[in-house]
């Protein structure tokens, strides 16, 4: 399918399954293959649909195109979706279960929403715990069944 208009993209590729796994496949694809790919909603966490008036002819938004910019604006956005929800939690949550919760509501793979995760750790905005309930450092890599809160002190001079 060719959008009307003057547009470099060619078709229109729409996932509709709700199916963790198979978003992180499509993801990942793009990811691989940044300069065939682009993305027209929030590069973060987003609403489902499409909004017209959010369409880069009407507001001049730039382009997700899965580049660099596009991988650090994504894992930005979802590090500010996880921070308003981590803190609307009454308790821990598993990485796993936000991964999946809103896998079809971003551009992003499993890898950028770990990113976020430990984004928020080192700020201490947050305590990320082991399957085992251990407590964690800020680190690299996290496992999925590792559980997230928002820090019980919060920080008063950031």
């Amino acid at each position: 399918m060719r959008p009307l208009g003057a547009t470099p993209w060619d078709y229109w590729l729409i996932h509709l399954s709700n199916r963790y796994k198979a978003h992180e496949v499509m993801k990942n694809l793009h990811w691989d293959n940044a300069t065939a790919f682009g993305h027209e909603l929030e590069p973060g966490v987003f609403m489902q649909g499409y909004d017209a008036n959010r369409d880069h002819e009407y507001t001049g938004q730039e382009t997700f195109d899965f580049g660099d910019s596009s991988r650090e604006a994504c894992v930005n956005g979802i590090h500010e979706h996880f921070g308003r929800l981590i803190f609307a939690e009454s308790g821990p949550v598993r990485l796993r279960d936000l991964v999946e919760r809103y896998a079809a509501q971003s551009p992003g793979s499993t890898m950028h929403f770990i990113q976020a995760a430990a984004n928020l750790h080192r700020s201490q905005d947050v305590i990320i715990c082991s399957p085992d309930g251990r407590t964690l450092r800020p680190s690299k890599s996290y496992h999925l069944n590792s559980t997230i809160e928002a820090a019980r002190t919060p920080r008063l001079i950031p």
